[in-house]
């Protein structure tokens, strides 16, 4: 289920997320410039809580183990309310625009999609995670739902 998307404003990287039930949720993408290991996230997702900004989650960059070595991204968040989200960042297509609240149009540059978690491996829940994307944004189109191979994505402008 797609669920959000990154967009670039200026020099920012921002995020809008809408869990169904929920409000809407903005976010501000930071590299991780306090990286220590390899198990810390590459990128730092803030929001602004009382005009002072507090960490909501990490990202981290992927590569599927497919044929296409795909490049993504996982982002995890803390909700207060739902908990822990496990979500995945694709590349958007190179014709997506987001208007925001200013009614400007920004370029998408990835697609928030969550996907029940399983008990699969990463690897798979990649896989499944993008499948039942693309079969989304083919049932908005009116096309016809079939299976679609994981494609190169791009990786962030920084």
């Amino acid at each position: 289920m797609n669920i959000g998307i990154v967009y670039q404003s200026g020099k920012s990287l921002l995020g809008l997320i809408e869990i169904p039930f929920m409000t809407r949720q903005n976010f501000l993408i930071l590299p991780n410039e306090n990286k220590t290991n390899d198990k810390a996230p590459d990128f730092n997702a803030m929001v602004r809580v009382a005009g002072n900004f507090t960490q909501l989650g990490g990202i981290w960059n992927k590569t599927a183990n497919n044929e296409k070595k795909t490049q993504y991204k996982d982002l995890t968040i803390e909700h207060p309310f739902v908990g822990k989200m496990y979500l995945k960042m694709f590349a958007a297509k190179d014709d997506e625009i987001y208007k925001d609240s200013k009614e400007v149009d920004r370029k998408v540059l990835y697609n928030i999609v969550y996907s029940t978690p399983t008990k699969r491996e990463d690897d798979n829940q990649f896989a499944t995670a993008q499948t039942q994307y693309r079969q989304q944004e083919q049932e908005h189109n009116g096309i016809p739902v079939v299976h679609v191979d994981a494609g190169e994505e791009d990786e962030l402008p920084f």
